[in-house]
């Protein structure tokens, strides 16, 4: 029998498909995973049609992830949006568990308001991803020292008088309607719904801080809450240096100060002189400053009024790792729209009301 052998063309083949199928494995798994981007409209589409399970897409699993981390279960749904989703594109490795959420891709709620919240821009404190009551210690009497007259001076002992206010959840939430056509076209409609899910939220969270009513499931913003200084009158430099005062008896960090108000307020002082006819520079001035500390304005401040203070004794609690996301795909069955209803758990605390003067009835 010959040492030579004839070789089978398609066995020749057979094996040149699995070395390249061997090599086009090995080359895959030397390269560095490519990073996924979530789609907030690919998850509201597939949550539309019944297809947010679990494992079944990476905006599915993102949103498990998110669940699991503020302990509770992934609903296709009804999702929980990370807030990083609505600031960048998430990057997410394996987030089929809560604690894989890369930490260097999450951002804070605030940061991701702060574009379209004025209170958020004014510099307010938050406390985030809350799955309990929040307890907030507070001191009606502070401790007092004294002075030792010698080494053998005794210290006199005095107890603070301490309290806790608990912050519970309130809920608020806003509908988009979204046509067929629209949720088709991506390319536009993924930062057009971004937009619009925060401007919501921005909203909701300004006008509970400043005219919050304490009823109907809102928070007591600034237009009710005790213990903050109360003003009248027409406003003048006078006044303004009255809330100062104010405040500054109230121990309030000087350079924390910030006035807000509307913008119909501002127009009034835009156009009024600071001491008399002659005086070049106005009551509130062309780079928005009232006597010297920064000023805003906002639609949701109650009308005339200006409000001023250290806005870091805010604070703002937000529960859960983001918004809840949920999708209607029924209601307006006939045209083929979508209804996406977004709901923000959050409550508003003032850790130090005195911390604010609120000036009513500016003319």
């Amino acid at each position: 029998m010959s040492q030579f052998q004839m070789i089978d063309p398609q066995h020749v083949q057979s094996r040149a498909a699995i070395a390249r199928d061997l090599a086009k494995f090995y080359s895959e798994m030397s390269e560095p995973k490519k990073e996924e981007n979530f789609s907030l409209m690919r998850a509201i589409n597939a949550m539309a049609n019944s297809e947010f399970h679990a494992g079944k897409s990476y905006e599915a699993g993102v949103c498990q992830a998110a669940a699991v981390a503020q302990g509770g279960t992934h609903d296709p749904q009804r999702a929980v949006i990370p807030w990083g989703v609505f600031a960048r594109d998430l990057v997410v490795s394996t987030p089929s568990r809560g604690g894989n959420l890369v930490a260097s891709n999450t951002v804070e709620a605030i940061d991701v308001l702060r574009p379209f919240s004025v209170v958020a821009q004014m510099g307010v404190t938050t406390s985030e991803n809350l799955v309990q009551n929040l307890l907030i210690p507070n001191v009606s009497t502070a401790t007092t020292g004294n002075w030792l007259a010698d080494e053998t001076s005794a210290i006199t002992a005095t107890g603070p008088v301490t309290g806790v206010t608990v912050s519970a959840p309130k809920t608020a939430g806003a509908i988009i309607k979204a046509s067929f056509n629209f949720m088709r076209q991506s390319d536009q409609a993924e930062p057009f719904i971004r937009r619009q899910l925060l401007a919501a939220m921005a909203a909701l969270l300004d006008a509970a801080v400043l005219q919050g009513t304490g009823a109907a499931g809102q928070p007591a913003g600034l237009s009710i809450v005790d213990g903050v200084g109360e003003q009248s009158g027409a406003v003048t430099r006078e006044n303004m240096l009255d809330i100062l005062a104010t405040l500054g008896a109230a121990n309030v960090n000087d350079a924390n100060i910030k006035f807000l108000s509307t913008p119909a307020v501002r127009r009034i002082l835009q156009g009024r002189a600071r001491l008399a006819s002659t005086d070049s520079q106005t009551l509130w001035t062309d780079d928005n400053k009232v006597v010297g500390r920064p000023a805003n304005v906002t639609t949701d401040c109650p009308a005339a009024t200006i409000f001023a203070g250290d806005w870091s004794q805010i604070l703002v609690a937000l529960w859960g790792s983001g918004p809840v996301i949920e999708v209607d795909p029924y209601s307006a069955f006939t045209t083929g729209a979508v209804q996406v209803r977004v709901l923000m758990h959050c409550d508003v605390n003032f850790l130090k009301p005195k911390a604010f003067v609120r000036h009513i009835s500016a003319s």
